[in-house]
């Protein structure tokens, strides 16, 4: 099977795994123009907002070229389809390939962790389950941003955040959030019971 093409805004990136991207900065040669001073990251590990449209999130991650321009970034995204159908054979093939490029990373390698909304904070804790389990240690990161990452779960906010990406068809919509309420309701179990499950998240 043909692998997915890369969306045209994320410019300079090449395609990680399903829900995943990375861009290494470009080298100019020189040693001492290269290198990363602290405090400084090396890598930048970006988990996006659900259904964010690649045209948003590259407004972050174009000002963070500029900001840091010799650091890498690692990027995931978080969709609506992946939330509700989530699975352990799923989970394995969006955050393995995550987790082997975060494994493959030098030791002494600074990494800023900057999540977004539920869809970034959610794809964080299954990263660093798919880590956590590949690994035996917690995730190596040096700073977390929170950005607009919900203090607690609130049921009807997330659903109407999940619908925002549905058609606007009124019969569409209604079938489609009764079935998000049901598949919500199982995957905030099952996920619970996977965080539970783990000692350490970073």
């Amino acid at each position: 099977m043909a692998r997915a093409l890369v969306p045209t805004a994320f410019e300079g990136f090449t395609r990680l795994g399903p829900n995943s991207y990375t861009y290494e900065a470009p080298k100019s040669g020189d040693p001492f123009r290269d290198q990363v001073s602290p405090p400084h990251p090396d890598v930048i590990l970006f988990m996006s907002w659900l259904d964010a449209q690649p045209k948003h999130i590259a407004k972050y991650t174009e000002y963070y070229k500029t900001l840091f321009p010799n650091a890498g970034i690692i990027l995931v995204t978080a969709s609506t389809k992946d939330a509700v159908m989530r699975s352990k054979a799923n989970d394995t093939r969006l955050y393995s390939p995550i987790a082997a490029a975060l494994q493959a990373l030098p030791a002494n390698t600074r990494i800023l962790l900057h999540s977004f909304s539920n869809g970034g904070i959610s794809n964080t804790a299954l990263t660093t389950l798919e880590y956590n389990r590949r690994s035996g240690a917690p995730l190596p990161i040096q700073a977390h941003i929170f950005d607009s990452g919900p203090g607690y779960p609130r049921f009807w906010a997330d659903i109407r955040a999940i619908r925002a990406g549905l058609p606007k068809n009124f019969f569409i919509r209604t079938f489609a959030t009764a079935m998000l309420v049901v598949a919500y309701t199982i995957y905030k179990d099952r996920k619970s019971t996977r965080l539970n499950s783990s000692h350490r998240l970073y």
